[in-house]
């Protein structure tokens, strides 16, 4: 039993294949939303057809959040946790970078294109005083 169909899975064949599973030991299922009888042709349909508008609108959901995330890191705004080597500016919504942690990103490049373990790396950046 679910609350409502789109709760159950994230794509329209783990649902189908889900319902087989449960047809085939016996289970009922039963949506408290909606009313479908996946015993008849017109209930599979409908079933189909209610899932497979679930996985568009989620698709969908995440197109835009990630067309929006992508805008504000084009434009230098905050989109989450702030990354090492950038700062916010006054206005709390701008990144700007950070000198020394930019300077940090670079030696740990140069380090790396010598072929620096990770471990050295860590170790040198320890000694010069960078937060790990």
């Amino acid at each position: 039993m679910v609350y409502k169909l789109d709760r159950l899975s994230c794509s329209v064949l783990d649902t189908l294949q889900l319902i087989e599973s449960f047809k085939s030991t016996g289970v009922a299922f039963h949506s408290v939303n909606e009313k479908i009888d996946t015993t008849t042709a017109t209930g599979k349909f409908f079933l189909t057809i209610i899932t497979g508008l679930a996985e568009m609108e989620r698709g969908l959901i995440s197109e835009r959040t990630s067309d929006a995330l992508q805008m504000k890191k084009r434009n230098h705004e905050r989109a989450g946790q702030i990354p090492y080597g950038w700062s916010l500016a006054e206005d709390g919504n701008t990144l700007i970078e950070d000198g020394e942690e930019t300077k940090a990103i670079e030696l740990i490049k140069e380090q790396k294109a010598k072929e620096f373990s990770l471990r050295a790396i860590c170790s040198e950046f320890s000694a010069k005083g960078y937060r790990p």
